[in-house]
């Protein structure tokens, strides 16, 4: 019984650390580890309001995948779950327009 409630707790906290650590799970392997970052697992790359980065990318996905980012076009974010947001204009749409989720995106990515 004792390593029952021991494994319950490991598992509460484990649970209870990454809500804490921010992550945002927007659906399709979109996910926010931290305010103004959002990550896509299929397309394996991490970018914030200035487009697809490097460092994020690295730090969230590994290094490999921050090696692989010179096949990406960094100015538009085409995520897995439908949303496309543009760097210049720092917005978000699902296929051209706007709903709850792409607004929870922009609002993550650029902060508007």
């Amino acid at each position: 019984m004792r390593t029952l409630i021991t494994l319950s707790f490991a598992a509460v906290a484990l649970t209870a650390s990454s809500a804490f650590a921010g992550q945002v799970e927007y659906g399709m392997g979109v996910f926010s580890p931290e305010q103004g970052v959002v990550c896509e697992r299929e397309g394996i790359f991490c970018a914030d309001g200035t487009g697809i980065s490097a460092s994020w990318t690295d730090q969230y996905m590994g290094s490999e995948a921050a090696r692989n980012l010179g096949e990406f076009d960094t100015t538009e974010l085409v995520l897995h779950n439908g949303v496309m947001c543009t760097v210049e204009t720092q917005s978000c749409a699902t296929h051209g327009k706007i709903n709850k989720s792409s607004k929870k995106i922009q609002k993550m990515a650029f902060g508007k």
